[in-house]
C-alpha cells in the first residue's frame, strides 16, 4: 500500500512536467478554450493517460504527449501547472524535485504562440519564439518556487531537450541558457527518440558543462533502440553522470560493471519503462541486479499523470512486486538525494533530512 511510503521523506530526480499536469486542470483548459478536440473528459482523460495494469508500449506511451497538442491558455495558466506539479510533489512528502520540462512545449500551448495550437506530435513542428519560450520559462520557474517555499520543500529546474526536433530545431531552447533565465536551470536533458544520435546534440552539451549545468540522457528507455550502445553514447559523446532510465544496460554485462566504476546514477522510473515495455515484467525489472552490481540507482514516476501513479506507488511497486527491501530503497532515497544537481552545502542537509527521516 503506497501510504505506508508517503510518510517517508523523498527525493525525486526525473519527474516531467508535460507528463504531470492534472487531467481535471487539463479538462478546464480544453472547456474554456472552446476548443473541439474531445467531447468528454472521460474521451480526453483515457487519451491522455494508461490505465493501471496496461503496458501498451513506447509509442503507444509516446501518443499521450501527442494528445495533450492543444492549447492551454496564456501565463496564468503555465504558472497554474507549475504550482500544482509541486504541490503534487509535496502532497507526496518529496522534499527535493528537479523540474525537468520543455519551455518550447509549454510555448506552443500559448493563446499567444502563432504556432500554437490542436494536433501536431512529436515530429514537424515549426520553432516557437525564443521569446515566448521564455517567458513561459520564467513565469514557470517563478511560479514553482513560490509553491516550493510555501510548501517548505526545495525544487531544481532541468531544460528538456528534444531528439526528435533535432539540432536545429533545439537551438531556441538552448538559446535559453545564455539568457538570465538560464542561471535559473542546474541541468540539461535530452530526451525523445534514441533512434536520433545524441552526437547530434554535443555542442549544446559541451557548452551547458562548461557552464557548470549537469547533464542527464535518456538512453536505454526505448525497447526497440539500440538498448545499451545509446547509454555508452550518452556517456562517451554527452558526458552524462546520470542516465534517465537506463533499463537496458542490463543487458550487457560490461556496461554494468561501467556504471557502477564510474558511479554513474541511473534514474529508474518502474512502471514508466514496464508500460513502454522496456522490460518484460515487474519480475525481471533490474533494478536490484542493478544494485547487487554496486550501481547507483535512483526511483522516479517520468509522467506520474499519465501512469496514474505517485513516487509512493512506486516506492510500493517495487517491494511488493520486485523484492527491494527497505534498506535497498532507503539507499535509492540517499542516492538521489547525494545526486542532485545541487550545491555541496544544500546537498549535505538534504541527505541529513533523509537520514533522518528514513532512521526514524
Amino acid at each position: 500500500m503506497p501510504h505506508r511510503f508517503r510518510k517517508l521523506p523523498k527525493v525525486e530526480l526525473h519527474r516531467h512536467a508535460e507528463g504531470s499536469l492534472r487531467a481535471e486542470t487539463l479538462w478546464e483548459f480544453h472547456r474554456r478554450a472552446g476548443q473541439a478536440l474531445y467531447s468528454t473528459f472521460e474521451e480526453m482523460k483515457a487519451a491522455v493517460t494508461i490505465p493501471r495494469g496496461e503496458c501498451p508500449g513506447f509509442p503507444a506511451f509516446l501518443s499521450r504527449f501527442n494528445a495533450l497538442y492543444f492549447r492551454y491558455g496564456g501565463i496564468k495558466e503555465m504558472e497554474r501547472l507549475a504550482v500544482e506539479y509541486i504541490a503534487d510533489a509535496a502532497d507526496d512528502n518529496v522534499i527535493y524535485i528537479e523540474m525537468r520540462f520543455s519551455p518550447a512545449f509549454f510555448a506552443r500551448r500559448m493563446k499567444e504562440n502563432p504556432v500554437a495550437g490542436p494536433g501536431g506530435g512529436w515530429l514537424g513542428q515549426p520553432p516557437e519564439p525564443r521569446e515566448i519560450a521564455e517567458e513561459v520559462a520564467e513565469a514557470m520557474i517563478a511560479a514553482a518556487q513560490g509553491e516550493a517555499r510555501r510548501r517548505g520543500i526545495q525544487v531544481g529546474f532541468i531544460l528538456t531537450l528534444g531528439r526528435h526536433f533535432k539540432l536545429a530545431g533545439n537551438l531556441p531552447q538552448a538559446e535559453l541558457l545564455d539568457r538570465p533565465i538560464g542561471k535559473q536551470f542546474c541541468g540539461v536533458d535530452l530526451a525523445g527518440f534514441e533512434a536520433i544520435p545524441a552526437a547530434e546534440f554535443r555542442a549544446i552539451f559541451d557548452a551547458s558543462r562548461a557552464r557548470g549545468s549537469g547533464i542527464t540522457i535518456h538512453a536505454g528507455e526505448d525497447p526497440h533502440g539500440p538498448g545499451p550502445a545509446n547509454v555508452s553514447e550518452a556517456i562517451d559523446e554527452l558526458h552524462a553522470t546520470r542516465i534517465g532510465h537506463g533499463v537496458r544496460a542490463a543487458e550487457d554485462a560490461a556496461l554494468v560493471a561501467r556504471l557502477a566504476e564510474k558511479k554513474i546514477v541511473l534514474e529508474m522510473c518502474p512502471t514508466s519503462n514496464l508500460q513502454t515495455q522496456a522490460c518484460a515484467s515487474a519480475s525481471v525489472y533490474p533494478l536490484k541486479r542493478f544494485l547487487d552490481a554496486g550501481v547507483r540507482v535512483t526511483v522516479n514516476t517520468d509522467d506520474p499523470a499519465i501512469s496514474q501513479i505517485t513516487l509512493s506507488d512506486e516506492y510500493a511497486r517495487l517491494a511488493d512486486e520486485c523484492g527491494v527491501t527497505f534498506e535497498e530503497l532507503r539507499r535509492c532515497t540517499l542516492t538521489a538525494a547525494e545526486a542532485g544537481f545541487l550545491e555541496a552545502g544544500v546537498r549535505g542537509e538534504l541527505v541529513r533530512r533523509i537520514e533522518a527521516g528514513w532512521s526514524a
